[in-house]
């Protein structure tokens, strides 16, 4: 089983989900164009996640970033 540091805070009050994806960037000194480069997702994903603005996400993108985390 692949360790994913892909943290995401689940609030009990159904407040929402938190990506944490700009912290990890931001710890690998990655920027959008080398996360796209990186993993083949598209840069309106990598931008939606980093500015937390996903409303929801695919196993394959998961995937994908476990891999590169």
């Amino acid at each position: 089983m692949l360790y994913c540091r892909i943290n995401v805070n689940l609030w009990v009050m159904f407040i929402g989900i938190c990506c944490k994806l700009s912290t990890l960037m931001g710890e690998e000194r990655y920027n959008i164009q080398e996360v796209y480069d990186l993993t083949g997702l598209s840069r309106g994903t990598i931008s939606n996640l980093h500015h937390d603005k996903m409303q929801r996400i695919d196993y394959e993108i998961w995937n994908k970033l476990c891999e590169l985390f």
